[in-house]
């Protein structure tokens, strides 16, 4: 159930920093002459209360296909068939 929960919030991250809907992580630095900050494009994780490393974990497991999060079992040692 855990990892059913963090698989689709990884999804949602992984959308989210692709659509603009949160702060992808980066400074956002125009380039050129006159390297400015620019508005950062949503809220960042800190503000959505999620650590840099469970979005990174979250959203490699959301990356699995179906077959492969399978063979990975739930995260109790137990493979699930």
């Amino acid at each position: 159930m855990r990892n059913l929960a963090e698989r689709q919030a990884g999804k949602m991250l992984a959308q989210a920093a692709t659509t603009g809907e949160r702060h992808d992580g980066h400074k956002n630095l125009k380039k050129g002459p006159e390297l400015k900050p620019t508005t950062p494009s949503g809220p960042t994780l800190a503000a959505i209360g999620v650590s840099k490393d469970q979005s990174s974990k979250w959203q490699e497991v959301a990356a699995l296909t179906d077959d492969a999060q399978a063979r990975q079992g739930d995260g109790c040692g137990v493979p699930v068939t």
